[in-house]
């Protein structure tokens, strides 16, 4: 088989090219109708505590809110917080390495950055472990459930203490985060401002 000619290599790039163009518009169309349709639904259907991000948590005084509003509020802000803080931490280690100097032993950081980096990694061993706490919690609490006999459908009382670890390393996680970013944000300052 002959190779093809670049005229033709040409019309097929256009082709595809002109393929691209007219899908990611049609992308567009589509993510923009649902928005639209997800924010008129919001809008219909507004909550002081809705998914819409400016209004979260913003219920006025005396107005009344459902217990549910209040923990998918809580659910949406701290989903948010976990991404923030993930996003932070990796985005640290980065800032950590553009300080690292090359030794004859090897990368080497300044000695003010290894705390923080120790707080980066805590930080995202802590975000680990909090959707291993999790899981283990809830799936061994389920199976113990559906050993017991409790049907798929059937509702029951699951107790306080399953969320207390994740939940204590979701703080902890957050914890990590701001005090690394204190110590970044130091050593910053006294770099470039001294």
């Amino acid at each position: 088989m002959a190779a093809p000619t670049a005229l033709a290599r040409g019309r097929a790039y256009e082709h595809t090219k002109s393929l691209l163009r007219r899908s990611r518009q049609g992308s567009e169309a589509r993510l923009a109708e649902a928005h639209s349709e997800t924010f008129h639904r919001n809008r219909q259907h507004r909550s002081p505590c809705s998914a819409n991000t400016e209004e979260i948590g913003s219920a006025s005084p005396g107005e009344k809110v459902k217990l549910a509003d209040c923990r998918a509020a809580y659910q949406e802000l701290s989903g948010k917080a976990s991404d923030l803080s993930r996003t932070l931490s990796l985005s640290a280690i980065a800032i950590i390495w553009v300080f690292k100097s090359d030794t004859s032993n090897g990368p080497s950081i300044p000695s003010e950055l290894v705390v923080p980096g120790f707080f980066v990694v805590s930080s995202l061993a802590l975000d680990l472990l909090q959707y291993v706490a999790g899981t283990a919690a809830w799936g061994g609490y389920g199976r113990i459930k559906e050993l017991s006999g409790v049907s798929a459908n059937e509702e029951f009382q699951a107790p306080r203490w399953l969320n207390w670890p994740a939940t204590t390393f979701f703080y902890g996680k957050l914890t990590c985060v701001a005090v690394a970013y204190f110590l970044l944000l130091r050593f910053l300052l006294q770099r470039f401002v001294e």
